[in-house]
C-alpha cells in the first residue's frame, strides 16, 4: 500500500473514531446543558477540565514518545512497553496527590467530593500508553470499534441518569468510572501485540531505561505546558469569575473542541510516517509529507471555520436557548483555532523527528506566559470573550513557533503560511458580519461567495494542487469501494 494511502486510511479511521466519539459527546452535552443548571454544568466541565489538565502532566510524554520510539524500533519499544506502564502509574499518583493540594489551596470554596472524582479519573489514566501499538503501527480499527461500544454505553447510561434527574456526583460517577471496561481491553491487547513483537526478535535488545527520560520526558513536559497554555483560561475564569462563566465558556468551547479532531487525527497519522522517514535518511521524503499536511489541512479547517463563525449565534441559540446566548462570541472566535492548529500539527512531526524538543518546550512556554498575562488583562475586561480572543492569539503565536526552525531551510515554507494568513483574514473579515446587522438570508449568500473567494484564493496561491486532488479523489474511491 502506498503511504499516501497508509496515511489516509489510518487517518480515515481515526476520523471516524474521533468524530464518533464527538458526536457521542455533543449528544451527552445537549441533555447536559438543557437538564443541568448552569452551576452544575460548570462544576462538571471544570472537573473534566481538571482531569484532562492533570493527565498531560501524568502521562509525562509517554504515549507520544512511545508511538515515536515504537516507530523508530518496534521490537525494543515492545520489550519497553510493561516498564512505561509501570511509570505511568508512579505518575498518575504523584498526579492525584498534587491536585489535592493545589484544589485545596485555590479552590476551598467548591465541593470537596468533586476532589474524589478528579482523582480518580487521574489514576485511570495510567492505561494511555496502551494506544501505542495501534497508532504507530497505523491500525487504529480495533480500537475504534471497543472505544465507540464503550461511548454508546456511557453517554446511555448518562442520559438515562440525567432523565432520572441524578445528582452531579452520579453524573461525574458515570462519565468517569464506566470507562474501566475499554481500559481492561486496550491494556489486555496491547499486551499481546507487544509479545508478538517480542517473539519475532528475541534477541534484539530492549531500548534502555535511558531512552524513555530522553526521549519520553521532554515531550511530557511539551504535553503539559501545551494543554496548560490552550486550557488555562478555564482556570483563570474559574478562579476570578465563578461557575457560571465557565459554564458560558465552556458551551461555545465544546462546539468547536470536536473539530480539532481533523487536523490532530491527520498529524497522528503522518508522525510515524515522518519520524520513520527521517531516522531511515529519506528527509526529503519526510519533507514531502509534512508540506503537503501543511497545505491541506489548514485550507481545510478554514472553510470549516467560516461558517462556524458567522451563524454562531443561530447555533448556539439552536443547541442551547437563551441561557447560553453569551457563548455565541466565544464559538464565534475559538473557531479561528482551527486552521491555525492545523499549519501547527503538520510542523510538529517534523519537531518531533529532529527531537528539537528543548525549542518546542520553550515555545510551549512562551504561550502560556502570554496566554496567562494576556487573561489577567482580558477576563476584567472582557470576561468570556476575551479569554476566547487571547486562546485564538496564543494559537497563532504557537503556529508561527511550530515552523520557524525550518523556516530557512525549506524554501516553500513562508510563502504558504503567508498565503494560509490570506485566507484565513479573508475568512474573518467576512465572519465580522457575525456582529453586524446583516439578515440571515444576505450571510448565508454571503457566505457561499465567501467560500468560493476564498478556494479561488487557495487555488491561485497554490495551496492545493492537481496532485493533491488525484490523491484526494483515489482515496475516495477505495474507500467507497
Amino acid at each position: 500500500m502506498r503511504v499516501f494511502d497508509r496515511i489516509a486510511s489510518n487517518a480515515f479511521v481515526l476520523l471516524l473514531s474521533r468524530l464518533f466519539q464527538k458526536l457521542m459527546g455533543f449528544i451527552a452535552l445537549w441533555f447536559l446543558v438543557r437538564l443541568m443548571s448552569p452551576s452544575d454544568f460548570g462544576l462538571y466541565s471544570f472537573v473534566l477540565v481538571w482531569i484532562a489538565t492533570a493527565s498531560a502532566f501524568t502521562d509525562m510524554g509517554t504515549s507520544s514518545g512511545a508511538v515515536r520510539l515504537w516507530s523508530e524500533d518496534s521490537v525494543r519499544m515492545a520489550k519497553l512497553l510493561p516498564k512505561l506502564f509501570l511509570l505511568r502509574t508512579v505518575f498518575v499518583i504523584i498526579g492525584a496527590v498534587i491536585s489535592v493540594v493545589i484544589w485545596i489551596l485555590f479552590y476551598p470554596q467548591l465541593s470537596h467530593w468533586c476532589l474524589i472524582f478528579v482523582c480518580l479519573g487521574i489514576i485511570l489514566q495510567f492505561y494511555s500508553v496502551a494506544w501505542t501499538p495501534f497508532q504507530a503501527e497505523l491500525n487504529n480499527m480495533p480500537p475504534f470499534i471497543w472505544s465507540a461500544v464503550n461511548r454508546i454505553l456511557v453517554v446511555s447510561v448518562l442520559i438515562l441518569a440525567l432523565i432520572m434527574k441524578a445528582k452531579l456526583p452520579i453524573i461525574l460517577a458515570i462519565e468517569i468510572l464506566l470507562p474501566i471496561f475499554l481500559i481492561a481491553k486496550l491494556i489486555k491487547e496491547s499486551m499481546a501485540i507487544a509479545k508478538q513483537k517480542i517473539r519475532s526478535g528475541e534477541d534484539v535488545p530492549s531500548f534502555e531505561i535511558s531512552r524513555i527520560f530522553s526521549d519520553v520526558l521532554p515531550l511530557g513536559i511539551w504535553n503539559i505546558l501545551t494543554i496548560l497554555y490552550f486550557r488555562i483560561d478555564v482556570f483563570m475564569l474559574m478562579k476570578m469569575t465563578g461557575e457560571r462563566f465557565v459554564a458560558e465558556y465552556s458551551a461555545g468551547f465544546r462546539l468547536i473542541e470536536p473539530l480539532l479532531t481533523l487536523p490532530g487525527v491527520l498529524g497522528a497519522s503522518i508522525m510515524p510516517i515522518v519520524v520513520s522517514r527521517w531516522t531511515g535518511m529519506d528527509k526529503e521524503g519526510a519533507l514531502r509529507s509534512v508540506d503537503r499536511a501543511s497545505r491541506i489541512m489548514p485550507l481545510t479547517m478554514t472553510l470549516i471555520a467560516l461558517p462556524l463563525s458567522v451563524f454562531s449565534e443561530e447555533i448556539i441559540g439552536a443547541l442551547f436557548g437563551v441561557t447560553y446566548r453569551n457563548s455565541a462570541n466565544v464559538m464565534s472566535l475559538i473557531a479561528w483555532t482551527l486552521p491555525l492548529s492545523g499549519w501547527s500539527y503538520a510542523w510538529s512531526s517534523l519537531i518531533l523527528a529532529e527531537r528539537k524538543y528543548r525549542y518546542n518546550n520553550l515555545l510551549a512556554f512562551l504561550a502560556l506566559i502570554v496566554n496567562f498575562i494576556g487573561n489577567l488583562w482580558a477576563i476584567p475586561r472582557y470576561g468570556i470573550t476575551g479569554a476566547a480572543a487571547m486562546t485564538v492569539g496564543t494559537e497563532l503565536i504557537w503556529s508561527i513557533g511550530t515552523c520557524a526552525p525550518f523556516a530557512k531551510t525549506h524554501s516553500p515554507l513562508l510563502k504558504n503560511f503567508a498565503s494560509h494568513m490570506a485566507v484565513i483574514v479573508l475568512g474573518i473579515s467576512i465572519a465580522g458580519t457575525h456582529f453586524g446587522n446583516l439578515t440571515l438570508t444576505h450571510r448565508i449568500i454571503l457566505l457561499f461567495i465567501a467560500l468560493f473567494s476564498m478556494t479561488a484564493l487557495a487555488r491561485i496561491l497554490k495551496l492545493f494542487n492537481s496532485d493533491d486532488i488525484k490523491g484526494i479523489m483515489l482515496f475516495l474511491k477505495r474507500v467507497k469501494k
